[in-house]
């Protein structure tokens, strides 16, 4: 976390890097900080890219490959930033499939997304499956940064790349001819060439100017989901509703549901009183029962004002991908386990369609879906469905693991108990 910026209170974006690895995500991030750092931004600290990647918890190289594999982020870490009018925390997501589970939950978190697109190698796999995973979790804005465009001399190759990415954006269901694309080089920017960082603070421009405000709930029950925590010690956003030091709530996780306290709040490292909708934050949790000091809230778990129980069964709307959009080439039947990603909650779950035995590719049915765990969900929850990649010696009823993106859904009603 980085220290809170000074000045007035300004209205809270966030946004998060998406985009294939290797397409420059990180130093991107980084190179924002440093623009806005050298023009004097109150408050705005700067990073270089390897800090960013220590930061989120990867190696620095593959050990036993030779030569050595370069950095690579495994795990979203977050920085905050502001200009005169907004304050924005960035969320920078990791791109290679295997952590693609980790990128959904930092797309979860926020309210727009960044698509960062090498000028190089243009519009790739994990390029489309980021904006499908963003789109089925309801994030609906998002501005482009054609990137590394000082590695390309051709202006034709620019015009084509900028053409592939809009005409990926309208196939992802985002408005392609409306979106901004920004060309420029985060590593030049990185460097102060003015040429790079003018790029840079026509991005965050287009971030204040194009990129609306969401309508925020702050009057209702409140409700957040764990996205990290250390014991007592727990990182998250405020989904709905306000929070205050001592409010009494319901810790709702996996088959059990306990009363707890807000201890202490800070954001970003500074001690609050209370927090509102669409804040990130810190909170230090009291345990009101000897019970629940054992089980201490959990990645995915749930904090509820007032009574609020964990649920096995939802009924939800499905649809499956296209076989052009990466989804499946063949049809799924009653029955078929596959794994589910609702922000921060991941969960396996057996599909049983309502009125129908199998559903194509490209369909939409009503579904039944048993979950393999108790979790906390509302009507409206927005999630992704993988596949994952169980193998030959997957069992029933043990975890799935997250493999292609293959569809999205919409919880319509969760049934009690």
């Amino acid at each position: 976390m980085t220290p809170m910026l000074t000045g007035p209170r300004r209205p809270l974006l966030a946004v998060a890097t998406i985009g294939h690895h290797r397409h420059g995500k990180t130093t991107l991030t980084a190179a924002i900080t440093r623009a806005l750092a050298r023009r004097g931004e109150p408050g705005v600290v700067a990073f270089d890219p390897g800090e960013l990647d220590r930061r989120s918890g990867c190696t620095a190289y593959m050990l036993g490959a030779f030569p050595l594999r370069p950095i690579v982020t495994v795990r979203g870490t977050s920085v905050a930033y502001a200009n005169d009018r907004r304050m924005f925390v960035h969320v920078d997501c990791p791109g290679r499939r295997p952590w693609l589970r980790d990128a959904a939950r930092c797309i979860g978190l926020v309210d727009a997304v960044i698509l960062v697109v090498s000028a190089r190698e243009s519009v790739q796999a994990q390029t489309r499956e980021h904006l499908l995973v963003a789109r089925a979790l309801g994030v609906e804005q998002v501005v482009g940064f054609i990137g590394q465009c000082d590695a390309v001399r051709d202006p034709g190759r620019l015009d084509a790349v900028e053409r592939d990415t809009r005409e990926l954006l309208d196939a992802c269901g985002f408005d392609g001819d409306a979106t901004a694309l920004i060309r420029g080089s985060a590593e030049g920017a990185l460097v102060g060439a003015p040429e790079w960082q003018a790029g840079i603070v026509e991005l965050i421009e287009a971030l204040t100017r194009e990129v609306a405000l969401p309508v925020r709930d702050s009057d209702g029950p409140a409700l957040l989901y764990v996205h990290w925590r250390r014991l007592s010690r727990v990182r998250c956003r405020v989904t709905r509703g306000s929070v205050r030091v001592g409010q009494p709530l319901t810790y709702v996780g996996l088959e059990t549901s306990d009363a707890i306290a807000v201890d202490s709040i800070t954001v970003y490292r500074q001690s609050v009183e209370t927090v509102s909708a669409g804040q990130f934050a810190e909170f230090w949790l009291e345990s009101r029962t000897t019970q629940s000091r054992y089980r201490w809230p959990r990645t995915g778990d749930a904090l509820v004002d007032g009574e609020a129980l964990p649920t096995r069964t939802i009924e939800a709307q499905l649809e499956l991908l296209r076989p052009e959009l990466g989804g499946r080439t063949t049809a799924i039947g009653d029955g078929h386990t596959a794994h589910l990603l609702f922000g921060a909650v991941a969960v396996g779950g057996t599909l049983h369609f309502v009125g129908a035995a199998r559903l194509e590719p490209g369909e939409v049915a009503n579904v039944v879906i048993e979950l393999m765990r108790p979790v906390y969900l509302e009507a409206d929850a927005r999630f992704v469905v993988s596949d994952g990649s169980q193998g030959a010696g997957w069992r029933p009823g043990s975890p799935a693991t997250w493999g292609g993106t293959v569809g999205s859904g919409r919880v319509t009603r969760v049934r009690p108990g």
